[in-house]
């Protein structure tokens, strides 16, 4: 049996007007890539917490609320296995800043029709499986 090392991460899905809030990522895991505010989980915390706290520090927004969508659960080569909890948020307050410039570029809002790319790997597969967009 393979062991791999589990983390446990969050990713929130800010949707306003029928548009949804992405990053580009500046750290060196997906440079370039476009994401939903997200991060590992820590020790104790509980997983809406840390979805409220990951708006928080890499958005500068505060989510008011938090209606689970669904999970992505990736190997990550060669010791690692991530499992991620991906929550839809359409209430919230502030605009979208940069507090975090070392982990992303900057904030944009993007209509189904007009994604940037290319996609992180989670958010693609969050992409993939219907959680962004009720339809």
């Amino acid at each position: 049996m393979d062991s791999k090392r589990v983390f446990g991460a969050v990713a929130v899905i800010v949707l306003n007007g029928g548009k949804v809030l992405l990053g580009q990522r500046t750290g060196t895991n997906g440079r370039g890539t476009w994401c939903f505010p997200g991060g590992k989980i820590e020790p104790g915390e509980l997983v809406v917490e840390a979805a409220k706290r990951e708006t928080l520090e890499e958005a500068g927004m505060a989510a008011l609320n938090l209606d689970f969508a669904g999970y992505v659960d990736t190997p990550y080569p060669p010791s690692q296995f991530w499992l991620t909890l991906y929550f839809r948020c359409t209430e919230f307050s502030g605009e979208p800043s940069s507090p975090e410039p070392h982990k992303i570029d900057g904030w944009q809002w993007f209509s189904k029709d007009d994604l940037p790319s290319p996609l992180f790997g989670h958010t693609q597969a969050a992409f993939d499986k219907g959680f962004v967009w009720k339809d």
